[in-house]
């Protein structure tokens, strides 16, 4: 909602992201508890990655376009 919002800055949008860090390691921490053959560990981690992707895609200013 943020992206599509032209009024925000980036800057206002740093907290969000920051935000979606934070739950990408939780994320990361929650499926640290599952066994490698458990099929949820395997969603988690990619939750995990796709959120690291954006939260990358912002630190390198791939949205500022």
């Amino acid at each position: 909602k943020g992206l599509a919002n032209p009024d925000l800055s980036l800057k206002a949008l740093a907290p969000m992201v920051e935000d979606l860090d934070q739950m990408r390691s939780s994320v990361l921490d929650a499926g640290s508890f599952l066994s490698d053959d458990d099929p949820l560990k395997g969603i988690m981690d990619d939750v995990a990655s796709t959120i690291n992707g954006e939260v990358m895609r912002f630190r390198r200013g791939d949205l500022t376009g």
